[in-house]
């Protein structure tokens, strides 16, 4: 008994003396680290919150990546344009913004690079005109600014959309009495997948704690650790793919949503033409590919079909011959049907280089625009 009672008191003292070390290490890196951002301050905005302040500058600190966000003098994360002359535009969310990677890597820049590479000098501006957590509406809004305010002519329009963008777009609609009942559906459809309140707490732990980020980052420089941890991230979703914005593709109002999306384009192409662009969450990949981008890939879990936008698309893309406006989808372009059963494993299309380099590749094979752009001025490659 006395042993026990030994062993007992060791072990409390023990479990204390890790509590205080862990609470004493989270105090010291809190002082010499700063904590992970994961929102932007409202102080960073326009006054009416269509666009960025000019010459803001500040860092985002995550667990999986560290990132420097740069705004130019118009109010939009990007390079310096001549607003004199005619530029291509890309409007879009956090996926489009390049929440997760640096200036240089997302899909406009891509394409921004080949025209220049292509063309053997700077023929054509391509502007960025994106923000996290954006709808067309306020896209829109954005981009009627810029032109009000620095007499920008739009040569083409990119219209990048998500599934976050239907719900969005109905939502500002709703507000107007355009629609009604989206936001009662879309609550109903968000409680019905929600995480469970303990998984939201530790999402939240590891986002929140230094030490936890401070671990993560170590450990995530070994590779057996980003296989359990990207396994991990997914378990601990608890359907988090079904919840990026695409948790409602059966529900009815999905043709509520496109009405909203089409009322927007129909003004879009009115400022300049225009081109949708479907920006998948994920690219779906074939398992045998996993070695050849370890360091991207997303567990989809054992249903690829979680990740099939295939319903979506048709109905944008008729929406899209009706305004006689180009519809471009790479969601299945780069998937590999052949082993279909084995597609369990995805690229991250919105926070990795790599997901943006995919998207890139497509709109510079398949947007006609853009393929033209490169041949008037002799550009041979598309790679």
């Amino acid at each position: 008994m006395r042993t026990l009672k030994h062993m007992a008191i060791n072990a409390m003292l023990a479990l204390f003396t890790l509590a205080l070390l862990g609470v004493g290490t989270e105090f010291a890196l809190r002082l010499l680290l700063p904590l992970p951002e994961t929102h932007v301050p409202g102080e960073r905005f326009n006054e009416d919150r269509t666009g960025f302040r000019p010459g803001t500058t500040w860092t985002i600190i995550e667990p999986e990546f560290v990132e420097r966000i740069s705004i130019n003098s118009l109010g939009v994360r990007d390079t310096e344009i001549d607003p004199a002359k005619p530029v291509i535009i890309f409007l879009g969310d956090s996926q489009t913004f390049g929440t997760g990677v640096n200036q240089g890597e997302r899909f406009s820049d891509l394409v921004r690079q080949a025209l220049v590479k292509g063309c053997r000098k700077e023929a054509y501006q391509v502007l960025n005109v994106a923000m996290p957590g954006a709808d067309t509406h306020s896209e829109l809004s954005m981009l009627q600014r810029l032109m009000h305010n620095h007499d920008l002519r739009p040569l083409k329009i990119f219209l990048c959309i998500t599934g976050n963008d239907h719900q969005a777009n109905h939502a500002a609609l709703t507000a107007k009495r355009v629609e009604s009942r989206l936001a009662h559906d879309m609550e109903m459809n968000a409680n019905s997948s929600a995480p469970h309140p303990f998984w939201q707490w530790v999402k939240s732990v590891r986002y929140s704690s230094r030490l936890v980020v401070f671990v993560l980052q170590r450990l995530e420089q070994f590779q057996w650790f980003r296989d359990l941890y990207t396994e991990l991230k997914h378990r601990l979703g608890a359907g988090e793919i079904n919840q990026a914005g695409w948790i409602y593709l059966d529900s009815p109002v999905l043709d509520q949503w496109l009405a909203a999306t089409e009322y927007y384009l129909e003004q879009l192409n009115a400022v300049g033409p225009t081109s949708v662009v479907l920006i998948p969450d994920r690219y779906r990949y074939d398992s045998a590919l996993r070695e050849k981008a370890r360091e991207h890939l997303v567990l989809t879990g054992k249903n690829p079909e979680q990740i099939d936008f295939s319903a979506e698309s048709a109905k944008i893309s008729t929406m899209c011959d009706r305004l006689n406006v180009p519809f471009l989808d790479p969601a299945d372009v780069f998937a590999n049907h052949e082993n279909s059963s084995k597609l369990h494993y995805a690229i991250n299309g919105h926070a990795t280089p790599a997901g943006h380099e995919l998207t890139a590749q497509f709109l510079l094979q398949h947007s006609t625009f853009l393929r033209e752009a490169l041949y008037s001025c002799g550009g041979a490659s598309l790679d």
